[in-house]
């Protein structure tokens, strides 16, 4: 008979791991249990609490928007997106259902969120109780329920809050199946708790392959049966996915359509490892995912399906790497560095400047870096005694870190290793004391250094990081423009150009500044001085491009409007910005190709249908003009309500 290898605790004694959900909880501890759970969910409700001080709170911008936007449309019935899956829909599904049951409170959404991160440090304390013992549990816990990262993620409109527990679930009842003999039913759980994760974020998935060969290997008696279990647990969330992708859009998308995209993001010539966007496409979250789905329409000539689009940006990142391997290499190894670094990497508002601003608890915390050293030292020292009954946490952690390091890093992907980490950490400060109980310098001594070099280079941040307040001072400056309150957007920004070493979008948003103020020379001086230090800046030219047009310069606008269409075609709003320079210039027949060649791409684009209008009016074609406005017309909730008020007239003047 297969017997379990014996785990040795933090005590120094052996003992036999218990089954999850048999914990024996010892005389009080059951209430030292609900204290530390206690407090997991009061730190995560103050925290919602205090971060009603951030304007953003019942604004959420960047994917938080995306999610939010998606959850209204479900909870009112309304398509959101055609044809399959961009992104995973496990969370906008349950964000949906939040919505409908607070009534579209953004703030008991939150508190309801603040209940599963409670869950993440009930299921972290659970793992390292089962694995290691009492002690590491505790320790574990008492991490997880202060750790910062993950109280701010718990409030946050993003995918770590739900993602995590079940990536929990899932490795908590891994390390059980041993102690359950794999039997089929401890199987299938743990696929389903996977598979569930897959469809919140689907890179799990590479988890799984090693997994079920662990599962054959732990278990030869009954391997056919444990495997088959394990494969159709994981995919029993993701096989009505898969279908309703294909009833859709007539092709098998598995889960989502944004792996090539997001592939393309990190692997390219200019990419930094860090920036969520795809080269020549703008920065805001539907900007940027329009411009590369008609950026790969143009590059191959031809229209593309949606995973088509996928696949050609996974091509062109492989193509890439294949042609430029040196270079290939040092970008994954700078990706590395950069997912192991003691800073948070934002994509969608900073996360040091905004926790810390406005939730002054959030400085209580251990920092990334020393769980790290503590976690890493901690795996060391665990797999000189167990690494193959270890393999799911241990397996977990780096299969993971690798699938994150091949795409791009920020914070909210690295979330998931962190409870692994604490359990590691767990056991490595318990291993510790036990040295330094019973008098053993040289290990004590050997782990302390190699924790304390691990730190050291954690802290060592890269000087191509903003580490001061200026991009979170930028983020609250851009909220009061958006809101039109000048007055206090300007000192958020002159304090944001002070601390900067050059934002380029920092200097974009003051030049906009300036021109709401009605200082439109002063705007564009400051345009054209930072066009010249970022020539490929698109967002930038375009804002130069409207603001010469505006100011009559038409010339001026063409020459800067012709390079920027030469370098990005697939921005349209400076193809658009070129007709109106031509028109302006009296090159009507050339404005009417421009506004022609926007439609092409993107018949919905109105301004351009509207411009197109006029222009034909003014050549005498008025029949082909009517034509024109009436295509136009079918998108008119698009226009500004004065253009629309214009083409409605337009539209009366020609008469039925």
């Amino acid at each position: 008979m297969h017997q379990e290898p014996q785990v040795a605790n933090p005590n120094g004694k052996e003992f036999p791991p218990q089954p999850l959900g048999r914990l024996a909880l010892q005389v009080g501890e059951r209430g030292w249990l609900i204290g530390l759970l206690g407090l997991a969910f009061v730190l995560r409700c103050w925290n919602v609490y205090a971060m009603g001080g951030n304007p953003r709170f019942g604004a959420p911008v960047m994917d938080a928007g995306y999610h939010l936007d998606w959850a209204r449309a479900i909870a009112a019935g309304d398509v959101f997106q055609e044809g399959a899956y961009f992104r995973a829909p496990l969370y906008p599904w349950f964000l949906a259902a939040l919505w409908k049951i607070t009534g579209g409170s953004l703030f008991a959404i939150r508190i309801v969120q603040a209940g599963l991160g409670t869950l993440t440090t009930y299921w972290t304390w659970k793992l390292g109780r089962h694995v290691f013992g009492r002690s590491t549990g505790w320790i574990a816990g008492v991490l997880a329920a202060t750790n910062w990262i993950l109280i701010y993620f718990d409030g946050e409109l993003l995918i770590p809050t739900l993602y995590v527990p079940l990536l929990l679930w899932g490795l908590n009842g891994a390390m059980t199946l041993p102690q359950r003999g794999f039997g089929w039913r401890a199987c299938a759980w743990v696929g389903l708790a996977f598979g569930l994760a897959a469809i919140a974020r689907p890179n799990v998935l590479l988890f799984m392959p090693p997994l079920f060969f662990w599962v054959l290997w732990k278990a030869p008696a009954q391997r056919l049966r444990a495997g088959l279990a394990l494969t159709l647990g994981t995919c029993l969330p993701i096989a009505p996915i898969t279908v309703r992708n294909y009833v859709v859009s007539g092709e098998p998308v598995l889960i989502a359509t944004q792996a090539g995209v997001n592939f393309w993001i990190g692997n390219n010539p200019t990419s930094d490892g860090m920036t969520a966007v795809v080269p020549g496409t703008r920065a805001g979250w539907w900007e940027g995912y329009e411009d590369s789905r008609r950026l790969a329409r143009i590059e191959a000539g031809k229209d593309l399906t949606d995973s088509q689009i996928s696949e050609h940006y996974m091509a062109k990142a492989w193509d890439w790497m294949r042609a430029h391997p040196g270079a290939a290499m040092r970008q994954m190894a700078w990706k590395l560095r950069l997912f192991f670094m003691d800073w948070e990497l934002s994509n969608n508002q900073e996360i040091r400047f905004t926790s810390h601003r406005f939730n002054p608890l959030s400085y209580a915390s251990v920092s990334f870096g020393v769980l790290l050293a503590l976690g890493l030292v901690g795996m060391a020292y665990a797999l000189r005694r167990r690494a193959a009954a270890l393999f799911p946490l241990w397996g977990f952690f780096w299969i993971y870190t690798l699938g994150v390091v091949a795409f791009f890093v920020c914070s909210r992907f690295r979330v998931p290793v962190l409870p692994v980490l604490m359990v590691f950490a767990g056991y490595g400060l318990g291993e510790w004391w036990r040295w330094l109980r019973t008098r053993q310098w040289v290990p004590a001594g050997v782990a302390l250094a190699a924790a304390g070099a691990i730190a050291w280079g954690s802290s060592r941040l890269p000087a191509a990081l903003t580490t001061d307040d200026s991009l979170g001072l930028l983020s609250l400056g851009t909220y009061a423009l958006e809101q039109g309150d000048l007055d206090t957007a300007e000192p958020l920004l002159e304090e944001a150009l002070a601390q900067s070493n050059g934002n380029r979008h920092l200097r974009l948003i003051w030049g906009v500044l300036l021109e709401m103020r009605g200082q439109k020379e002063s705007a564009r001086r400051w345009w054209y001085e930072t066009l010249q230090r970022y020539p490929d800046y698109v967002e930038l030219r375009e804002k130069l491009c409207n603001l010469e047009n505006d100011l009559g310069h038409y010339a001026e606008a063409a020459q800067l409007a012709e390079r920027g269409v030469e370098a990005a075609p697939s921005q349209l709003n400076l193809k658009y910005s070129l007709g109106r320079a031509l028109y302006g210039l009296g090159r009507k027949q050339e404005a009417l190709t421009q506004f022609d060649g926007i439609l092409d791409l993107d018949p919905g684009y109105f301004l351009a249908g509207y411009s197109k209008g006029l222009v034909l009016l003014e050549l005498g074609q008025r029949d082909a003009a009517r034509k024109a406005w009436l295509s136009a017309q079918e998108h008119i909730d698009m226009a500004n309500p004065d253009v629309a008020e214009s083409l409605r007239q337009g539209l009366k003047s020609l008469g039925p």
